[in-house]
């Protein structure tokens, strides 16, 4: 597979993904908080492989809340190199005995009926490519269970400094 490096602004690939899934987050009454920092330089990656990294983690978020769950995405600036976004949810996380196996590819963390167990690879592998980095945390008060890590690049100026969105996906 072709790796481009293009600049990106990753709050920009965020909404698109959410876009892409809003039907789904309102169907399932699910609340969006999305609260992504305007004071953001430009990724340098691959656009495609970030969506699809934030397609995957979004749908297990989606998947793992109840109706009327709460999905938080986050976006900053840590240490001025690195640009990170933090996606969080209020699921009842992944038993203690599959952690194990969060990145193994074809485990599936709740049956069957629900894809082919390869989304949580996916990021770690897709990442490798594009100096990106995919972290994974135990469910806790402490932070995000998934955090994606991405080498700052060239700066855009915005008009704004800071987005909050909070309620459903339709803003």
């Amino acid at each position: 597979m072709d790796i481009s490096h293009d600049a990106i602004d990753i709050n920009d690939v965020v909404k698109e993904v959410v876009g892409f899934l809003e039907t789904e987050i309102e169907y399932r009454d699910i609340r969006l908080e999305l609260n992504l920092t305007n004071d953001l330089t430009n990724v340098v990656t691959d656009k495609g492989q970030v969506q699809q990294v934030f397609l995957n983690i979004i749908n297990n978020a989606i998947d793992a809340v109840d109706k009327g769950g709460l999905i938080g995405i986050s976006s900053y600036v840590k240490d001025e190199q690195f640009v990170r976004v933090a996606i969080k949810d209020n699921g009842s996380g992944i038993p203690k005995d599959k952690l194990k196996y969060i990145f193994e590819p074809f485990i599936r963390q709740r049956g069957k009926e629900k894809g082919p167990g390869w989304a949580s690879r996916f990021p770690m592998e897709s990442c490798s490519g594009w100096a990106g980095e995919s972290m994974w945390k135990a469910k806790s008060a402490e932070g995000p269970p998934f955090l994606l890590r991405y080498l700052s690049g060239p700066r855009t100026p915005k008009e704004e400094d800071h987005v909050t969105n909070k309620g459903s996906a339709g803003g």
